[in-house]
C-alpha cells in the first residue's frame, strides 16, 4: 500500500509539470531607436542556456540614413557573448549581445552601423533587457509544479500521522 501511494504521488507530480519548464532555448526579440533619430533597430536571437550557445541572430535597421538593412547569422557561437559583423550594401554593421550567465532571461545589446559611402555612424545600445518568459516556460507552470509538490508532501505527512496514531492506540 505504501509503495503504491508513493508511485501514484510521483506519477501525479511528473504528469502535472508542464514541459516548457525544461525548455533550454530562449527566443529573444528587441526593438529600439538609433541615436540622433537616425532610424530604428529590431532584432531577434536564440540562446540555448543548456549549451551556452547562440543558435542564430538577426538584426534589421529601418533608416533614411542607412536604408533598410538586415544582417543574419545562422552559425552557432559558444559562450555568453555574441559578437558579429558584416557588410550589407554600403553599410558596415558591428554588434554584440551579452546574456547574463546567472539569469539567461537578462541580456544587453550594443552596436554600430557605418555607411561606408557617406561616413555616417549610427550607434545603438539596449542596456539590461528581460525576455518575457523565463526559460521558455510560463509562470503558472512553476506555480502548478510547486503547488502539487506541496500537496503531495501534506498528503504524505497526514498519512504518516494516521499510521503513528493507529500504532499508538493499538498498544494501549
Amino acid at each position: 500500500m505504501k509503495r503504491a501511494l508513493y508511485i501514484v504521488v510521483l506519477f501525479t507530480i511528473l504528469a502535472c509539470i508542464p514541459l516548457p519548464v525544461w525548455a533550454d532555448a530562449i527566443n529573444y526579440n528587441y526593438a529600439f531607436n538609433l541615436d540622433h533619430g537616425a532610424g530604428s533597430v529590431t532584432g531577434t536571437f536564440t540562446y540555448d542556456s543548456s549549451k551556452y550557445s547562440f543558435a542564430s541572430a538577426t538584426i534589421t535597421f529601418n533608416s533614411s540614413v542607412f536604408g533598410n538593412v538586415t544582417l543574419t547569422s545562422n552559425g552557432v557561437e559558444k559562450g555568453n557573448l555574441f559578437v558579429y559583423s558584416g557588410i550589407v550594401g554600403h553599410d558596415l554593421i558591428l554588434y554584440s549581445i551579452l546574456v547574463n550567465p546567472k539569469n539567461p532571461t537578462q541580456y544587453w545589446v550594443k552596436g554600430t552601423i557605418v555607411n561606408l559611402k557617406t561616413g555616417q555612424i549610427g550607434t545603438f545600445y539596449e542596456g539590461f533587457s528581460n525576455s518575457q518568459v523565463p526559460d521558455g516556460g510560463e509562470w503558472y507552470g512553476y506555480v502548478m509544479a510547486s503547488g502539487l509538490i506541496l500537496l503531495a508532501a501534506v498528503g504524505l505527512a497526514r498519512q504518516q500521522r494516521r499510521k503513528a496514531l493507529s500504532v499508538a492506540l493499538s498498544h494501549t
